[in-house]
C-alpha cells in the first residue's frame, strides 16, 4: 500500500470518528448504563439498557428508538420506546435473559434483544429510521454507544469480566463524546422512572452555602421540597482553614396530603471500616447510603450475617464524587428475607455512610427510624452502656437492639429500670421480665420486642452489663407508636454518654397542636449516687435565654421532658441550643415531636454532642438528602465543643457528584 493510498484511509477513518463524534453529541437524552450479564453473577437476572434526561426540559419519546447490532453486524434491531422523560429521570430498557440472580426494578420497556456480553453497539435515535451497516452515518443518532468495538464515539471502553455494569459517570451527566472517558465499570444499579432523578448541574445550580457559628451557637435552614421528582444526594461540610466541623444533624421528611414522617441522623465523618444492624422481614426493611467523596473509584466489600450464619457477601464499586442509596433487598446488595442480623462493610478509601430502618405501615406509608453506623476502627468498650428511653403499651412498642461487632460471641444482661432507678417487669416477647441475659455471636444482632399488652404506658431507660472483660454491644432501640391499630410514628435511640451535652431545640405554633413542633430531652442517670441536671437554653448566636431549669434523676433512674414543660415561659417560635449537664455521668436523647395535619403524633430523635470531646478539622459529611415531590431535608450545624467556634461552606452534590442548587426555606 503507498503512502496516498494510507493517507486516503486514514483520513476517511478520522473523518468518520469527527462525523460520528459530532453527530452523536447529546444535550438531552443519553444512554447512561448497560448491562450485559454473565452467567451465574449476582447481578441481575436479565441484561439491561438505561437512559437519562440530562437535560432541562421534558422529552417526548413518542417517536424515540433504541437500536442495537451486534459487533460487525449490519443489522440493526429496534425497539420503540413510549412516554416521555423528565430532566434527571431514567428510563429503563431489559433485554435477554442473562441467568443472573439479582433482582431489578419494573422495566420501562422489556425487548427480546440479545446484547452481547462483551462486545456490541448501541445507538439512541429520536425517530423511526432504521440504521443501515456495521458503522452507518450517526446524522440521527442522538446517542451512541460502542463497548468493545471498532465502532464507537471516541474510544471504546471494555466491560469487566466479573457481572460489572457500564455507567455513564456522573450518574448519567458526563458527555465528553468519547465512549472510553465517559463510561466506567461498577456494580450494576438498574434505575427506571420512578428512581430518584439526579439532575444534572447547570449555571443557575449553586449548590453551596456557606456558615458561620458562634460558640454555643447554631444554624438552620431547609431545603424548599421543590413540586418537581425527587432528587437525592449528599452534603459535605468543609471548615475553613485553621477551624474545626461543627456537629450536625439533618432530618429528612417526607410530606403527601399530610406530613407523613420526619428522621434525624447526625453528621459523620468518613470512614473505611463500619458495621450497623440490619432487618428485612415483611414491612420491615433497612436502607443504606454511601458516599464516595474521593476524587476516584472506590471498593466496598461487605458481609450480611445473621446469627451464626453468613447471609451474603458481595463487592461494589462506587464511582468518584457519587453516591449510592439503596434498600438492602435492591441491587447491588439483592439481600434476601427475612434477616435479622448486621451489615459490615470494608471500603478501600474512607467513605460516608448512613443507616436507616425503613417500616410500611397499615395504610401503606413509609416510617423511617436512624440506625447507628459503627466505625470498626475505634477501641472498642467494655463499659455498661444505657439506653435512655424505651416505652411499652399504651399505644407504644419498643425493639431493644443489641449489635456485636467483634469478632467473637459475647454476653451479658439487659435490664429495664423504671423513672424511678428499681427494675421494672415489661412484656418481652411472650414473657413478662425485668431482666434478659443475652448471648450473640460474632457479627451478630439481638432483637428483643416489648409488644403492647394494653394497660398504662410503662417507660424508663434500658442497662446493657457486659459479662466481665467482654465487649459491650453496640445498644440502641427503635420506639413506635400506634394509633387506631396503624403504625404512624417509630424513632430510633442511641443515647450520647457524659457530662456535658448539647443538641437543637425547635419550638412553633401551639403546644400539641396541628402543625406545631415541640422539643423534648430523654435522660438516663449512668451514675452510683442521684443527679441533679441543669438545663438551659441558648440563641442560635450562642447566648444564654436566660432560662434555666433542673431536673433530679435517681441513680439509674430516667426522666424524660418536653421543653413547654421545661420552660413554660417561652416565647415562640424558638431556635436554638439547649445545655444539658451534671456532675456525674448521664445519658442524654434529643427528641422532637410534630402533630401533622391528621393528628398523628411524629416523633424524631436527634443525636447530642459532648461538649468535651475535641473537635476535628477534617470534613464531615451528611451522606444522605432528598428535596422534590414531596421530600425535604433541614440542616442544623452547631458548635458542639466547649469554646468552639466555626466557619465554612456546606456543598451539596446529586447522588451523580455535580452540583446540587437546592432552594431554601
Amino acid at each position: 500500500m503507498n503512502f496516498s493510498i494510507r493517507a486516503l484511509l486514514l483520513a476517511v477513518l478520522i473523518l468518520v470518528s469527527r462525523i460520528s463524534s459530532e453527530a452523536a453529541v447529546s444535550t438531552t437524552v443519553v444512554i447512561s448504563q448497560i448491562y450485559t450479564g454473565l452467567a451465574g453473577s449476582t447481578g441481575p437476572s436479565d441484561a439491561y439498557v438505561e437512559i437519562f434526561n440530562k437535560g432541562v426540559t421534558t422529552v417526548d419519546l413518542t417517536t424515540w428508538t433504541l437500536q442495537y447490532s451486534n459487533e460487525g453486524a449490519s443489522t440493526w434491531q429496534i425497539v420503540a420506546l413510549s412516554g416521555s422523560l423528565a430532566p434527571g429521570q431514567y428510563y429503563l430498557i431489559r433485554a435477554n435473559s442473562v441467568g443472573g440472580r439479582g433482582r431489578m426494578p419494573q422495566p420501562d420497556k422489556t425487548t427480546l434483544i440479545n446484547l452481547g456480553i462483551d462486545a456490541g453497539k448501541i445507538a439512541l435515535l429520536s425517530t423511526d429510521t432504521s440504521l443501515v451497516g456495521a458503522c452507518p452515518s450517526f446524522t440521527s443518532v442522538v446517542d451512541f454507544l460502542g463497548y468493545g468495538s471498532g465502532c464507537r464515539e471516541g474510544s471504546s471502553p471494555t466491560l469487566a469480566t466479573d457481572g460489572k455494569s457500564l455507567h455513564r459517570k456522573g450518574a448519567g451527566c458526563t458527555e465528553t463524546d468519547n465512549n472510553l472517558l465517559d463510561f466506567g465499570n461498577a456494580s450494576p444499579q438498574p434505575r427506571n422512572t420512578v428512581s430518584a432523578r439526579s439532575v444534572c448541574e447547570s449555571t443557575t445550580a449553586v449548590g453551596r452555602r456557606t456558615f458561620s457559628i458562634a460558640d454555643r451557637g447554631a444554624t438552620t435552614f431547609r431545603s424548599s421540597g421543590t413540586p418537581s421528582g425527587v432528587s437525592v444526594g449528599y452534603a459535605r461540610i468543609q471548615p475553613d482553614t485553621g477551624k474545626t466541623a461543627p456537629s450536625g444533624v439533618a432530618v429528612l421528611g417526607f410530606r403527601s396530603t399530610k406530613l407523613v414522617y420526619e428522621v434525624g441522623f447526625p453528621a459523620t465523618t468518613a470512614i473505611t471500616r463500619g458495621l450497623f444492624y440490619a432487618e428485612i422481614n415483611g414491612p420491615r426493611n433497612t436502607g443504606l447510603a454511601i458516599a464516595n467523596p474521593n476524587n476516584q473509584d472506590v471498593t466496598v466489600d461487605f458481609t450480611v450475617a445473621a446469627t451464626f450464619d453468613i447471609v451474603s457477601t458481595g463487592s461494589i464499586t462506587i464511582p468518584a464524587n457519587t453516591q449510592v442509596a439503596k434498600f438492602l433487598n435492591e441491587l447491588p446488595y439483592d439481600t434476601r428475607d427475612p434477616l435479622v442480623g448486621t451489615f459490615s462493610f470494608t471500603a478501600s478509601a474512607p467513605v460516608a455512610v448512613t443507616a436507616l430502618r425503613g417500616f410500611t405501615n397499615e395504610r401503606s406509608e413509609f416510617l423511617f427510624a436512624n440506625l447507628p453506623v459503627v466505625d470498626l476502627s475505634l477501641p472498642p468498650s467494655t463499659a455498661v452502656a444505657y439506653i435512655p428511653h424505651f416505652a411499652v403499651n399504651g399505644g407504644w412498642t419498643t425493639d431493644v437492639i443489641l449489635v456485636n461487632t467483634a469478632d467473637f460471641p459475647i454476653s451479658g444482661k439487659v435490664e429495664f429500670f423504671n423513672p424511678g432507678g428499681t427494675l421494672t417487669s415489661v412484656p418481652v416477647g411472650t414473657s413478662t421480665v425485668s431482666s434478659v441475659e443475652y448471648n450473640i455471636p460474632q457479627k451478630g444482632a439481638l432483637k428483643l420486642n416489648l409488644p403492647d399488652m394494653g394497660g398504662a404506658t410503662l417507660t424508663g431507660s434500658v442497662r446493657v452489663t457486659p459479662t466481665s472483660g467482654v465487649r459491650t454491644p453496640v445498644s440502641m432501640s427503635v420506639f413506635s407508636l400506634y394509633k387506631g391499630g396503624v403504625r404512624v410514628t417509630e424513632a430510633g435511640v442511641i443515647g450520647v454518654a457524659g457530662t456535658q451535652l448539647r443538641t437543637y431545640v425547635e419550638e412553633s405554633g401551639v403546644p400539641d397542636s396541628i402543625g406545631s413542633i415541640q422539643a423534648g430531652i430523654a435522660i438516663a442517670n449512668m451514675a452510683a449516687l442521684t443527679s441533679t441536671v441543669d438545663i438551659e437554653l441558648l440563641t442560635l448566636d450562642g447566648v444564654s435565654t436566660g432560662l434555666t431549669s433542673s431536673v433530679t434523676v435517681p441513680s439509674g433512674g430516667q426522666t424524660s421532658r418536653m421543653v413547654k414543660d421545661l420552660f413554660p415561659s417561652l416565647a415562640r417560635p424558638f431556635k436554638g441550643i439547649m445545655r444539658v449537664t451534671s456532675s456525674n455521668s448521664i445519658s442524654v436523647l434529643g427528641l422532637r415531636i410534630r402533630n401533622n395535619e391528621q393528628g398523628d403524633f411524629l416523633i424524631s430523635t436527634l443525636s447530642p454532642s459532648n461538649e468535651l470531646t475535641t473537635p476535628s478539622s477534617a470534613e464531615t459529611f451528611f451522606p444522605h438528602l432528598a428535596d422534590g415531590a414531596g421530600h425535604s431535608t433541614e440542616f442544623t450545624m452547631f458548635t458542639g465543643a466547649t469554646g468552639q467556634t466555626t466557619s465554612g461552606v456546606i456543598l451539596f452534590r446529586t447522588n451523580g457528584g455535580q452540583n446540587l442548587g437546592l432552594g431554601f426555606q
